[in-house]
């Protein structure tokens, strides 16, 4: 395994690539009949944070024959190390090859991520295009909003599937079981099987129109309430709810709009069962409410109420990360800002109205402004603005009106006596996309897009507003792969031959990489970001989405005329997508009333007694890989699930009183860590012990737990370690040579130490064990991993012979 190489606590982050977190879902490989490895084509962090990954990982694994694990893309310097030393990618779980899994399903969240595909195919063997892979190798799927255009990636995958996942993939499963039972081998004939099943496209089949799979009724598959709680922080680390899928509000420059309709929403009384449940198998201190535009949820004003009087108790905040302006209320943002004030991101899109009506996004300056004052009166200090540059008809005045709203709501957040408040302005390249109605529309180059943001910076150049922009060459590489065809599969390997990896990611982008790439292709990139005849092809033709190509091509004459089209929550307006079996799922007018709360702690008017309690506790195993603040967040999660409570801090951002000794370096165990925690109320240490480790994770284990003075604080005096190297390499003479020496200096930044002062002791205990006392002053000190470097050198051990270094005691 890696976490056993002598390089793995170097790599950045190790935690990625540990598996073992709370809630992971383990299986004896041996004894299931299908087994699927879902790949996300980025870092963990960004893989984990993903609801689809979470939603499939959980359905797929209720079924005992099944095993789903999950598997990432390593980070370059992984990659290098895991070909260097001929290593293969494995799953999280079981750390199983991927080479040996029936499937292996690749998530496709956005265009940029493809290169990374091929990277976990070479990594674990397995030949990049389908018709390169026979029977031997697992069956490479794919599916994600970006598999509405597959063709870019279409001939590395022996099937696609088109729309909502989650019955698709089980009828995959299924009959991939019957045919390893009935011994059916052929992969032709698979395929063939398995591209009768709705919302599968399989390239290789002459299929005529493939019609997205989509699932009525949300509620009716069961939703992951045991989240895996990780111990690397994600982009969005928090408990994620999904309350809706769809959005009605047909903004005609957003693919989700459409590809996703009808909009089906969650029941009240399920999104509430899953909040309770989830928090308490998980820790969570945060919230997600996910959909397209959360604020449109039928009865969004009660359900937060609602929420918020049970979780607020428990320090737990709510975010709603997708708000449209004219959906948001004095009564939503009330409720959001009960525990501590999530981030405020406002979406205007575009700097007029004008432009907006384009767009079919129907708010006006008025509607932005009266916004702005209500975030920034209920205490917000920052608020978040998006905007495109690049939409049709966009003008340069219309681009000067971006600055102009920018500087109209920064003059109102003046005028607020709340102190500083401040603004972000976020500006992005439109990239048209297929099946929305401007998907026959052309991008604008790079150099216009980047014309058009300095312009945007030049007018604000003098204002306090901070500018962030996307690189236009990201957007410039993103809307070739949204709108090209399969000619594009030879180009991305070219580049990713030429070092292309993490294109998404703007520092690891290299835009020469891509233009030698296309040039070795002879493809002209441009052509694909071109204006498209209404009558022409399209790569995308075959994907039915559900939307009348008829509905879009009067969306777009709507859009050239600014006509606005009312949401379809309203009225409808006849996209296509609805049928008999298929419509809008709403819940209005749902009452609330009778869901209890229960266990409510009840506010007293006397003063809360505060206790404080020292806990001695392992870091070992794994846990060994985790950083100082990965383990404080996986303690603080376990304490959360085993109910302690914690006292917490005032103010903004209200955070758990706890301490802890000097931070541990990554890769060093011990088996003394301390930490104090002061918690409400008095608790037995004997069953808090208890409690909490039933919930901390491989590696960290509570020793001891006893009350503390309340004033009393963690001061190490000395910590004893002892290093164990390979057998043998150990010799008397170096630590003779070192105790004889009334001094030994060494040169540590810019000033020299003598490590004598700082050793108590070292000796030789036996011939592969080296036990090192070290004295902390009020001075500060060093570090044992840069301690252990200089001991290395002084006792002639290279850093290859070292097993482990292990904190055996801490003295206080």
């Amino acid at each position: 395994m890696i976490i056993d190489q002598p390089w793995f606590p170097r790599i950045l982050r190790p935690s990625r690539y540990l598996g073992n977190e709370i809630n992971m879902i383990s299986k004896d490989p041996e004894d299931v009949e299908v087994s699927i490895a879902l790949a996300f084509p980025d870092v963990y962090e960004v893989g984990m944070s993903h609801l689809g990954l979470k939603l499939l990982y959980n359905l797929l694994n209720r079924e005992r024959w099944i095993y789903a694990e999950r598997v990432f893309c390593p980070w370059i310097d992984l990659e290098d190390k895991l070909k260097g030393h001929n290593i293969p990618l494995c799953s999280l779980e079981s750390k199983r090859r991927i080479h040996e899994f029936d499937i292996v399903g690749f998530s496709l969240q956005h265009e940029l991520c493809y290169t990374n595909i091929l990277t976990m195919l070479s990594l674990s063997d397995i030949p990049f295009f389908s018709d390169q892979r026979d029977e031997g190798y697992p069956l490479i799927i794919a599916g994600g909003p970006v598999c509405f255009n597959p063709e870019p990636v279409s001939r590395f995958f022996d099937l696609i599937v088109i729309g909502d996942g989650e019955e698709a993939l089980l009828e995959i499963c299924r009959r991939i079981r019957e045919a390893k039972k009935a011994g059916k081998r052929d992969k032709n004939a698979l395929l063939q099987t398995l591209g009768d099943i709705p919302g599968i496209y399989v390239p290789s089949l002459a299929q005529g129109k493939v019609k997205k799979a989509v699932v009525p009724d949300i509620d009716a598959y069961p939703y992951p309430e045991a989240q895996i709680v990780p111990f690397t922080e994600l982009v969005h680390d928090r408990l994620c709810i999904e309350i809706f899928r769809g959005c009605g509000r047909g903004c005609r420059f957003c693919q989700a709009g459409f590809i996703y309709r009808p909009v089906r929403e969650r029941s009240p009384h399920s999104i509430i069962e899953k909040v309770i449940n989830g928090l308490k198998k998980t820790g969570y201190e945060e919230i997600s409410l996910l959909s397209l535009s959360s604020g449109d949820y039928s009865c969004i004003d009660a359900l937060l109420v609602k929420l918020m009087d049970i979780v607020s108790d428990k320090r737990v905040a709510i975010s709603l990360p997708s708000l449209r302006i004219d959906s948001m209320s004095s009564v939503l943002i009330d409720q959001i800002k009960r525990v501590r004030k999530t981030g405020f991101t406002l979406a205007p899109e575009a700097g007029n109205e004008h432009l907006r009506k384009i767009i079919n996004k129907g708010i006006s300056d008025d509607d932005i402004f009266a916004m702005a004052r209500m975030v920034y009166d209920s205490g917000w200090n920052l608020i978040k603005l998006y905007f495109m540059v690049g939409l049709p008809h966009e003008g340069m005045e219309d681009v000067r009106d971006i600055a102009r709203l920018s500087k109209e709501i920064l003059k109102y957040s003046k005028r607020r006596k709340r102190g500083k408040n401040r603004l972000n302005v976020s500006i992005a390249t439109f990239v048209p996309k297929s099946h929305t109605p401007f998907m026959w529309e052309p991008q604008i180059s790079i150099e216009e897009a980047r014309e058009r943001i300095s312009l945007v910076r030049n007018e604000l150049r003098r204002s306090p507003v901070r500018i962030k922009w996307n690189q236009p060459e990201l957007s410039w590489l993103e809307g070739v792969f949204s709108r090209g065809d399969s000619s594009l599969s030879e180009v991305i390997v070219s580049a990713w031959k030429l070092g292309a990896r993490f294109d998404s990611w703007g520092d690891r982008f290299k835009k020469e990489v891509w233009d030698r790439a296309f040039e070795e292709n002879d493809i002209d990139p441009d052509s694909d970001l071109r204006r498209r005849g209404l009558d022409e092809p399209l790569p995308w033709d075959h994907i039915d989405s559900g939307i009348d190509k008829a509905f879009l091509l009067r969306e777009l004459e709507k859009s050239n005329k600014a006509v606005l089209t009312e949401r379809c929550r309203d009225k409808c307006n006849n996209c296509g997508v609805c049928s008999k079996d298929l419509s809008p799922l709403l819940w209005k007018g749902e009452s609330l009333n009778d869901i209890t709360i229960g266990n409510r702690s009840k506010h007293s008017k006397y003063v809360e007694i505060i206790k404080k309690y020292r806990i001695i506790y392992t870091k070992i195993d794994i846990a060994r890989f985790l950083s100082q603040l990965e383990m404080s967040r996986a303690i603080i999660r376990a304490l959360r699930r085993a109910n302690i409570s914690l006292d917490y801090s005032k103010g903004f951002h209200p955070m758990p009183k706890i301490s802890f000794s000097q931070a541990l370096p990554v890769g060093i165990e011990s088996e003394h860590e301390v930490m104090d925690i002061q918690v409400k109320g008095e608790l037995d240490p004997s069953d808090a012990k208890r409690r909490i480790n039933k919930e901390l994770p491989r590696g960290i284990r509570i020793l001891s737990m006893y009350e503390v003075p309340f004033k009393s604080k963690i001061i190490p005096r000395e910590s004893h370690y002892v290093i164990i190297v390979r057998d043998g390499i150990l010799k008397e003479e170096p630590f003779r040579r070192f105790d004889s020496r009334d001094a030994f200096y060494i040169r540590k930044g810019d000033r020299d130490i003598d490590i004598k002062k700082i050793i108590k002791s070292i000796y030789m205990e036996s011939s592969d064990r080296i036990n090192i006392i070290i004295k902390h002053g009020p001075g500060g000190g060093i570090r044992i991993s840069e301690l252990a470097r200089y001991v290395f050198d002084i006792f002639d051990i290279k850093d290859t012979d070292v097993i482990k270094i292990i904190k055996m005691r801490q003295v206080i």
